[in-house]
């Protein structure tokens, strides 16, 4: 597996992913996002299950800064996984009011999402800030 590539922005990312000339080669290069709103991260890795995708995952980002929340992360995930659970919305459903989700935001969110895009082809990201980014 390639080595994280890490950036402080996501124009950072946006423009090294532009680099790639239309092609999608750069989606087999784990990436992190890590910025004061807390970090993106995302691997597309090829094996034959969700299984191992997590476990590839896990280790694709362990040397970072965040590896310990990303390590808990993933065991929440695999967790979910094992029950069907294949992704977790951004807006959790108990929500009633516009005020309820803003406050949300501000306090921090997250998503997560484990996605079987072809046989043998599987794309994970994590997206975590404010209190869910520690």
């Amino acid at each position: 597996m390639k080595k994280a590539k890490v950036f402080d922005s996501m124009s950072d990312y946006l423009t090294w992913a532009d680099s790639f000339d239309g092609s999608y080669d750069y989606q087999m290069i784990p990436s992190v996002v890590i910025d004061s709103k807390g970090y993106r991260i995302d691997l597309m890795t090829e094996c034959k299950s969700w299984k191992t995708a997590i476990k590839r995952f896990r280790k694709a980002f362990a040397s970072e800064s965040i590896s310990a929340s990303v390590s808990d992360w993933c065991d929440m995930i695999a967790e979910s996984c094992e029950n069907g659970c294949w992704s977790d919305a951004v807006k959790p459903s108990w929500f009633h009011t516009k005020e309820e989700y803003e406050d949300y935001i501000r306090n921090g969110s997250y998503s997560w999402g484990v996605e079987q895009v072809d046989d043998g082809l599987w794309y994970i990201y994590l997206n975590a800030s404010g209190c869910h980014a520690r």
